[in-house]
């Protein structure tokens, strides 16, 4: 089930205690939950923001399978936009050609019932009311924020660990 592995109150800490020494901080974040709680704390950046949610009417689908259960509601898409946060939804290689040319891609998605073509649409359609949001909120931002200008499809640094 997708859920936030930190509780607020820790990742509050943990971003502060960075904040404080002069260190960024990104979230990896797949599940909604995870999101709502990065966008609360004032993370600096967020890898993937998949908005994952468990269907209540069926268990959780494995891996890229999962991308199928993708859900933002219009208050959180714009809560993130109003955040200014960066994002990067990490899409290299998102194509049904590429993801057809995995075996193990092809076995879970046999397994789940699902096609890569409805993969890579729900991840297309949520990266566009996305940016769709950070763009509506970007022009509405007053010069002197002290975030960045970014928007849903803004690549953040690397979030590899220093050299």
């Amino acid at each position: 089930m997708p859920s936030a592995r930190f509780t607020t109150e820790d990742l509050r800490l943990l971003v502060d205690q960075a904040h404080r020494h002069g260190l960024p901080v990104t979230a990896h974040a797949h599940a909604a939950s995870a999101l709502d709680q990065a966008v609360a704390v004032g993370v600096d950046g967020i890898e993937h923001a998949s908005y994952l949610v468990r269907q209540p009417d069926r268990p959780g689908k494995p891996g890229l399978a999962g991308l199928t259960d993708s859900h933002a509601t219009d208050r959180q898409l714009q809560d993130l936009a109003d955040s200014r946060i960066a994002v990067c939804p990490t899409l290299g290689g998102l194509t049904a050609d590429n993801l057809r040319r995995v075996p193990l891609i092809n076995r879970l998605t046999a397994e789940a019932g699902i096609t890569v073509e409805e993969i890579v649409e729900s991840r297309m359609s949520l990266l566009r009311r996305m940016a769709a949001s950070a763009f509506a909120s970007c022009a509405e931002q007053t010069p002197g924020s002290s975030r960045p200008r970014t928007t849903a499809n803004t690549p953040t640094q690397s979030s590899a660990s220093p050299r």
